[in-house]
């Protein structure tokens, strides 16, 4: 079954006032060379008054200098689109793609906390109004979970000790990688 990890990144917890500021998702077959999925992947451009405006939190907003740094510069080697642009050229996209995907089925999607963090802040682009996604969606942390250790569940830098694919602390914090990441912890814990 062919699925989509999709990971965001923004500018703090909240998306009442935080802005989302990257979108990247990869098709995984759960067969195909981890560099050879395809790649969408847009830093999203949040313009307010004719000028580009983003918000959030100083943590999160320090965190994404090198992303700030390719939106103010309009870096020719990126990507970009508005939040109501977002949807459509996802799913031109995923049509592209995506085999067997024709626009009107519901995709699967995985990721690292999707329906917690992610959902909420692609609720104010045009995601949801173009492309259908099944409600389940797959959450690594389920299956790196140590139920009568953890208090709570594993982060993605968790996960990925536990699987024994990294030492380091942190995630790399941009969208495509960490969907990648998400990709890597499915297929170790099912032997692939």
């Amino acid at each position: 079954m062919n699925y989509v990890s999709i990971d965001v990144e923004t500018g703090g917890l909240n998306e009442e006032i935080a802005s989302l500021i990257e979108f990247g998702a990869v098709i995984d077959d759960m067969s195909s060379n981890l560099d050879k999925l395809p790649v969408f992947h847009r830093y999203i451009l949040n313009y307010k008054d004719g000028e580009l405006h983003y918000q959030g939190h100083p943590f999160a907003l320090a965190m994404h200098r090198d992303i700030f740094q390719r939106i103010a510069t309009l870096d020719k080697e990126f990507a970009f689109c508005e939040p109501q642009d977002l949807g459509r050229e996802f799913r031109a996209w995923l049509i592209q793609h995506m085999k067997g995907y024709d626009g009107s089925q519901k995709i699967t999607v995985s990721g690292k906390n999707f329906n917690g963090l992610d959902r909420n802040f692609l609720k104010f682009s045009s995601l949801f109004d173009e492309v259908r996604i099944h409600h389940r969606v797959v959450d690594p942390a389920t299956l790196y979970w140590k139920p009568f250790e953890d208090t709570e569940l594993p982060s993605l830098a968790e996960c990925l000790k536990r699987a024994g694919l990294s030492t380091e602390d942190d995630v790399k914090h941009n969208a495509v990688d960490d969907a990648k990441d998400v990709i890597r912890l499915i297929r170790h814990h099912y032997g692939v």
